[in-house]
């Protein structure tokens, strides 16, 4: 009951020559609170502007320099309390909670990367000592193939010879008349040609973007093609991945993993699938395995073969994740706000972080071995790292894939061995002081089940 609670608040354990006390489960845990700063998220922050009183969250830092928070505040327990201060029963906290990101408890140390995906910002690591490595103002970009500096010797004005029957003048008709003048004067026909077919293959609709005043866009998306019409396939799939106007037009543009969806609004969301699937049945593999003569590879009750399921578009989409556009920036036509012509950076927060799946069966390669391919004991060599994840709530350090639950985990208690001394770290009283990451300096010798 409440008042079995209340009276068990201050409980004190006494065994032998230690003291155990009954405290909150979150009592000095670290979070971000962020969200209770936002104007429309916390009732007190509107009416104390209103009043022209200090904001109730960030008086805490702000002015009174004090980084931790009493609550339920008791005005007995606080040193020089404010006049205004409240209480809010402690149910207020356990169902807001979920929107403030927890970083540890009090006295860890944390790697930067192992920080929610809100708070890794380059703010963040500034304050901290850390560098951006980007210093001055305004937008630096590199610009993009073929891009050149505008030459005055050539004038103002590009001709470009119209149809002929243009009664009005009209912005969607320029890039038109441009492409039939390139199109038709151009010495390379043959290129013209082959990327005229490309574009009909690896498309993109006007109406499903909009912008048809606008030129450049659509040109510059076009001379993918040309530029890439007798080189590599896997290059132009490359270029019009990152171009934004394919982005928007099969909608991976920002698309969120499903970790920083649930981290930052608490709902269970999956990333945009659109071009995962388009990329693999209309721009690639198409929907059945085919022999290297063209030919449908059959199996061996004579039947078509999926070239890929469901599983791998999920799988893919996530791949898909964290794209968005470049800022904006002059020597390009840009009069709606966003950028349309340079290729797309990955937003690091969006990210999906976990392995992909391929469509042997196989993982996209991150770059490191599997398990088997690793050389003996190597959990004993020199460099091996031991993190202490506890009962983490963050997605990217506790999701496992689904097969491991038919694979029956190898857990055993550690002997005493130069491998429990090095993560025990003990005290001047001989007890174990764990770190939340523990690196080997030295390759270790194994002690009983570790040599198995």
């Amino acid at each position: 009951s409440d008042e079995f609670s209340l009276a068990m608040a201050d409980a004190e354990i006494i065994i032998g020559h230690e003291c155990f006390k009954r405290v909150h489960p979150d009592h000095l845990s670290v979070y971000d609170f962020t969200y209770w700063t936002l104007e429309m998220t916390h009732p007190g922050n509107m009416i104390a502007a209103m009043a022209g009183n200090d904001h109730p969250i960030e008086k805490w830092m702000d002015i009174d320099g004090i980084s931790f928070l009493h609550y339920p505040a008791d005005k007995d327990e606080i040193e020089n309390p404010s006049p205004q201060l409240a209480s809010h029963p402690v149910s207020r906290w356990e169902n807001h909670k979920v929107h403030f990101a927890q970083l540890g408890r009090f006295g860890d140390s944390v790697d930067f990367v192992d920080l929610p995906n809100s708070m890794r910002l380059s703010e963040v690591a500034e304050h901290f000592g850390g560098t951006t490595g980007l210093e001055g103002y305004g937008t630096v970009v590199c610009g993009t193939r073929g891009e050149v500096a505008n030459d005055p010797a050539e004038g103002l004005v590009f001709h470009a010879t119209g149809t002929g029957r243009d009664l009005v003048w009209n912005l969607r008709h320029q890039r038109d008349n441009i492409w039939t003048h390139i199109g038709v004067t151009s010495p390379d026909q043959l290129r013209q040609r082959v990327a005229w077919a490309f574009s009909q293959l690896l498309v993109v609709a006007e109406g499903a973007i909009g912008g048809r005043d606008y030129t450049e866009m659509w040109l510059n998306f076009y001379d993918i093609f040309t530029r890439n019409a007798f080189g590599n396939y896997r290059d132009m799939l490359r270029e019009i991945s990152y171009h934004p106007l394919m982005a928007e037009n099969l909608s991976f543009l920002r698309s969120k993993s499903a970790a920083y969806v649930w981290e930052t609004d608490q709902k269970v969301s999956f990333a945009d699938e659109n071009f995962a699937r388009e990329i693999m049945q209309l721009f690639s593999t198409g929907l059945i395995k085919l022999n290297v003569d063209g030919t449908p590879l059959l199996d061996e009750d004579g039947k078509t073969q999926l070239a890929y399921t469901n599983d791998e578009i999920m799988s893919f989409a996530r791949l898909w994740t964290g794209f968005d556009w470049q800022q904006s920036r002059g020597n390009v036509e840009d009069a709606w706000g966003g950028n349309r012509i340079d290729p797309m950076k990955i937003h690091a927060p969006w990210r999906d972080k976990f392995p992909k799946t391929d469509m042997t069966g196989g993982y996209l390669g991150d770059g490191y071995p599997l398990c088997v391919d690793l050389p003996e004991k190597m959990f004993l060599r020199l460099g091996a790292e031991y993190r202490l994840l506890g009962s983490s709530y963050m997605p990217e350090l506790m999701m496992d894939d689904g097969y491991f639950l038919t694979d029956p985990p190898m857990k055993f208690v550690l002997g005493e061995g130069p491998l429990k001394t090095s993560l025990c770290n003990a005290g001047s009283d001989g007890k174990c002081q764990f770190t939340n990451k523990v690196v080997l300096t030295s390759s270790l010798n194994c002690s009983g089940l570790e040599c198995e």
